[in-house]
């Protein structure tokens, strides 16, 4: 993991790596040891992984841990797997949600950050086919669609969901 090297600041992330190292990993049944999304020092933990940046899919891009990291890619193995509260498989394509937009909507966002985390070709191309073909045919990204039927569009006030639009 990279750190500040400016003095005062490289102790503090010191001190934060080493209690993600204490406290942010977790047994999963499935998957072994992983990082949790979220802790709370009581002992409860959630697990789930956000479409948004920052998430523990993009800890690899963001440099905190290296791309072939053990421990990175089993939890990258479960924030892409039906785990994952928030990552949904559908007709058009898969990729993560939000808690707050909706059940069944996919954000283009995370479609491109598993490409950009991703060291599989294959899983590259096919990330960019789902972003291609997500586009309704205007060719630019929407801030969400539904899994199945990419013409279904949600719109977002700055209170959450507005309502759902048809092409």
């Amino acid at each position: 993991m990279r750190g500040l090297n400016d003095g005062g600041s490289s102790e503090l992330l010191r001190t934060v790596y080493r209690g993600i190292g204490e406290y942010g990993k977790v047994h999963h049944s499935t998957f072994g040891e992983i990082w949790a999304y979220e802790v709370d020092g009581y002992g409860n933990v959630l697990m789930m992984d956000d479409a948004n940046a920052p998430g523990l899919l993009r800890l690899s891009y963001f440099d905190c841990c290296n791309a072939r990291d053990p421990l990175y890619l089993r939890t990258r193995q479960f924030v892409l797997s039906c785990h994952n509260p928030y990552f949904l498989k559908g007709a058009a394509a898969d990729g993560g949600g939000r808690p707050h937009v909706g059940l069944g909507y996919i954000w283009p966002l995370s479609i491109i950050l598993h490409a950009l985390t991703s060291t599989n070709d294959h899983e590259i191309l096919q990330c960019l086919k789902w972003f291609r073909d997500t586009t309704c045919g205007t060719g630019f990204m929407h801030e969400s669609f539904y899994k199945d039927e990419p013409s279904r569009l949600l719109v977002l006030g700055s209170l959450g969901p507005i309502h759902s639009l048809a092409n």
